[in-house]
């Protein structure tokens, strides 16, 4: 039994009660969990909901679902969000190589 069998075991749930986009996260997260998790695989899997997310607004925009659309819309703000701090750090890193390259190369001329 994984982690998340464990916890939706100890909440009173079954996965066969889980509607289809929570078996698809569902799903999403064993993959993580079986990897181990870390800042990259909870990056990835981020991306994976925006990238889901966005599809999803764009149906709900199609079908002129107001509601939907501001749901999803909030939703999608927050995964961005989350993956900004993410990737924030590492994204500083490489900035501050690229500055330091760049100022030791102006040094030698």
């Amino acid at each position: 039994m994984n982690e998340l069998d464990k916890y939706l075991k100890k909440i009173g749930i079954n996965y066969e009660d889980l509607t289809g986009e929570e078996k698809e996260t569902y799903k999403t997260w064993d993959v993580v969990f079986q990897k181990g998790i870390n800042t990259d695989n909870i990056i990835a899997f981020v991306s994976y909901q925006v990238h889901r997310l966005n599809g999803e607004l764009l149906d709900a925009i199609e079908k002129d679902d107001s509601g939907l659309v501001k749901f999803l819309g909030g939703r999608l703000k927050n995964y961005n969000e989350l993956k900004a701090f993410l990737t924030e750090p590492q994204n500083t890193r490489e900035n501050l190589k690229k500055q330091l390259k760049n100022l030791s190369e102006s040094k030698k001329l």
